[in-house]
């Protein structure tokens, strides 16, 4: 399979759709669905990336909502120059 040479920021999308921490979670599931988006970011009302919610998030509620725990997530974003920055 051949992929092509494109730099992440090329393939992202600039403005992508995001929600609240508080947002409800039937109808994020809703608009997740009409826009055909596997995987949102969750900002504060900072514009602070809190987390990410995904698709299979959303099937774990359903199939088990009393076992449902949010996954540890962590995260730091990394400058162009940082030793551990993607190359």
């Amino acid at each position: 399979v051949h992929v092509p040479d494109v730099k992440v920021g090329e393939a992202m999308k600039p403005a992508p759709v995001v929600c609240d921490p508080e947002f409800p979670v039937a109808e994020l599931a809703r608009v997740m669905t009409e826009r055909k988006i596997d995987a949102l970011p969750v900002v504060s009302s900072s514009g602070a990336l809190v987390g990410l919610v995904t698709s299979t998030d959303l099937m774990l509620l359903l199939i088990d909502w009393d076992e449902a725990k949010p996954i540890p997530f962590s995260y730091r974003v990394l400058g162009a120059d940082s030793p551990e920055a993607v190359a």
